[in-house]
């Protein structure tokens, strides 16, 4: 993996993060202390996020440097129900009863 491969991973990570915590960019910028288009460079892949940056960006967001760099974010509770309905809602009659079943035996440890 090479640094143009990095700073693209961060950024797009960097940009679900801030959005999914409803923050626009130049807030985010505001809240850490930098220009607003440095955020926007960074969530580009134009820039590589500095050390001091990355720190006051977890701060604020309570997230770990881990989430930044990882391609696949830790997913809440909440988005593994959806996505766990959704798939649910694509199977046949048999399919589902046979779910039915599984989550029954489940349920009962």
């Amino acid at each position: 993996m090479d640094m143009m491969e990095i700073k693209s991973i961060v950024g797009k990570n960097l940009r679900k993060i801030r959005k999914s915590h409803g923050y626009t960019q130049e807030e985010l910028a505001e809240m850490i202390g930098i220009e607003r288009k440095s955020i926007s460079h960074i969530e580009t892949g134009h820039s590589a996020i500095s050390y001091n940056v990355m720190q006051k960006i977890c701060d604020k967001l309570h997230i770990s440097a881990v989430e930044l760099f990882f391609n696949e974010l830790p997913q809440t509770q909440n988005e593994k129900l959806i996505q766990t309905i959704n798939t649910i809602l694509k199977f046949s009659d048999e399919k589902l009863d046979y779910a039915f079943l599984i989550i029954k035996a489940i349920s009962k440890k």
